[in-house]
C-alpha cells in the first residue's frame, strides 16, 4: 500500500474525528484555509493566516489546532462571520462546488450546476435567500421550464452545501411550475424528437461507415440503446438479445433487448465483433472511473458520447444523415428503435404489449407513452389490439373478445375514419 502524505493523513484524521474545523487548500492562496462544519454542512471558510500547506510542520500544527478548536467549539481569535442568512457569492459558489463534486461523481450530472456556480461566483456582495430567488426567476417557469428546472436543481445543491435553509424557497419556486395543459404543452415541446429516418435511409447511412464506429452506431440503432450504453453493454446471446447492465454503470437497472430489425444483427456483425469493437470504442473514447462508496462507477459517460457526437456533427465519419432540416443524432437512433417497435406490422411485434417495449428500452411505460405515443397511427393501435386479443376478419363477436375490448376497437375505428376524412 502506498504511503499517504502528511496532508492526507490530517485531512482524513479531521474527517474521521468529525472535527468542526477542517483543513483545505485553495488554489493560488498562500495559507491553509479552515472550513467550519456543522451538521454535515459548511458554515464558512477562512484563511488560517499562519500555516502554509507546503510545510509539514505547519500541516501538523494546523491539524492539531483544528482538533483543539473543535473541542472548544470556537476558532482562536475567531473571525466574525457574515450576518446569519448571508454569504459572499464567491464563498457560496466555492463551497457548493466542493460539496457537489464530493457527492456527484458523474461529470454530465454536474454540468449545469457547475456553470451556474461559475456565474454566481462573479457576483459582487453577499448572497441572501431573496437574491437567490431573484436569480432563479431570471428564467421563467412558464416559457423557459427546462432552464428554470435546472436553476431549482442548483438551489438544491446550494442548500446541501451551505447553512442558508433554502427548502422553503425551493418549495415556493416549485409551486410556480406549470400544471395541467400548460405542463403537457411544455413537455411536448421539450421532448421533441429531432429526426427519425426510415429504416432504408438509416441502413444506407450505416453502410457508409466502417470499423468500430459503424459497429457502435449500428448497435445503438439495432437495440435502442442510450448512446453511452454501447460502452457498457455486456454481451449478445445466441438468440440475439443484448444485456445492458445497471449497478451504476448506466442510467437504469439491468435490462435486455432484442434486435429490431433482426437482420441488422448479422448485417453489421454485431455479435461477432462485440469484444473487438467495444474494446476499440473504449480505447478511442475512454471512460474515466471513480470509487464511490465502494462502487466503481463511470464518471464521464456524457463526455465520451459527446466526442462521438462531434465526430458525426463535423462529418468526420461520413456525410450526416438528414431528415428534412434536421440531422440524425446518436440519440435519434434510440428513438428510431422505439418507433420501429411501435409501428411495425410484424405479427409478433403487433401482439407484444407496450410495456415490453418500455422494458427493452430501459424506461417506464409512462415515459414510453409520453414520448412516443404521438407517433403511433391509430390504425396500428387497432391492429395491435386485434393481434393481442385474437380478433379476426370475421364479425367481432366471433373473436371471443370482451365487450370492453370490442367497444375500444369500435371507437378507434370510428376515430381513424374521422381523421382520414
Amino acid at each position: 500500500m502506498a504511503a499517504i502524505s502528511l496532508w492526507e493523513f490530517w485531512v482524513n484524521q479531521l474527517r474521521h474525528s468529525h472535527s468542526r474545523f477542517r483543513m483545505v487548500k485553495r488554489p493560488g492562496k498562500t495559507f491553509i484555509f479552515i472550513r467550519e462544519m456543522k451538521g454535515g454542512k459548511v458554515l464558512r471558510e477562512f484563511s488560517s493566516k499562519a500555516f502554509r500547506p507546503q510545510l509539514d510542520e505547519h500541516i501538523e500544527a494546523c491539524g492539531k489546532l483544528c482538533l483543539e478548536a473543535s473541542r472548544a467549539g470556537v476558532w482562536p481569535e475567531q473571525q466574525e462571520p457574515i450576518a446569519a442568512g448571508k454569504i459572499a457569492w464567491a464563498d457560496l459558489a466555492a463551497l457548493t462546488l466542493v460539496n457537489l463534486r464530493e457527492r456527484v461523481a458523474r461529470v454530465g450530472s454536474r454540468r449545469n450546476a457547475e456553470g451556474h456556480l461559475k456565474e454566481l461566483a462573479g457576483k459582487k456582495g453577499v448572497a441572501t435567500v431573496e437574491s437567490l430567488k431573484d436569480w432563479a426567476l431570471e428564467r421563467s417557469p412558464i416559457s423557459q421550464p427546462s432552464a428554470f428546472r435546472n436553476r431549482l436543481e442548483t438551489l438544491s445543491h446550494i442548500d446541501k452545501a451551505v447553512e442558508m435553509d433554502l427548502k422553503p424557497l425551493i418549495t415556493e419556486l416549485k409551486a410556480m411550475k406549470p400544471t395541467g395543459a400548460a405542463k403537457k404543452e411544455n413537455e411536448s415541446r421539450t421532448q421533441k424528437i429531432k429526426a427519425i429516418p426510415t429504416d432504408e435511409a438509416l441502413e444506407a447511412w450505416l453502410d457508409g461507415l466502417d470499423g468500430f464506429e459503424q459497429w457502435t452506431l449500428a448497435l445503438i440503432a439495432t437495440y435502442g440503446l442510450r448512446p453511452s450504453e454501447a460502452w457498457h453493454a455486456e454481451q449478445i446471446d445466441d438468440q440475439g438479445w443484448i444485456t445492458i447492465p445497471g449497478e451504476g454503470l448506466t442510467k437504469t437497472a439491468r435490462h435486455y433487448a432484442p434486435p429490431q430489425p433482426a437482420k441488422w444483427l448479422e448485417r453489421y456483425e454485431l455479435r461477432e465483433n462485440f469484444e473487438r469493437y467495444q474494446a476499440q470504442l473504449n480505447e478511442a473514447y475512454p471512460i474515466q472511473w471513480e470509487d464511490r462508496k465502494g462502487l466503481r462507477i463511470p464518471v464521464n459517460n456524457s463526455v465520451a458520447t459527446n466526442a462521438l457526437y462531434l465526430r458525426i456533427a463535423k462529418d468526420r465519419l461520413a456525410p450526416r444523415l438528414w431528415v428534412g432540416d434536421e440531422w440524425v443524432r446518436p440519440y435519434d437512433l434510440r428513438h428510431s428503435y422505439a418507433i420501429r417497435c411501435e409501428t411495425s406490422t410484424d405479427p409478433e411485434l403487433l401482439s407484444t404489449p407496450r410495456e415490453d417495449f418500455a422494458r427493452w428500452l430501459g424506461h417506464g411505460q409512462d415515459v414510453h407513452e409520453r414520448v412516443y405515443l404521438k407517433f403511433i397511427p391509430r390504425s396500428r393501435e387497432i391492429q395491435s389490439m386485434q393481434a393481442r386479443y385474437g380478433a379476426k376478419e370475421n364479425p367481432a363477436g366471433e373473436a371471443g373478445l370482451s365487450e370492453e375490448i370490442l367497444a375500444k376497437l369500435k371507437k378507434l375505428e370510428q376515430l381513424e375514419k374521422l381523421l382520414a376524412s
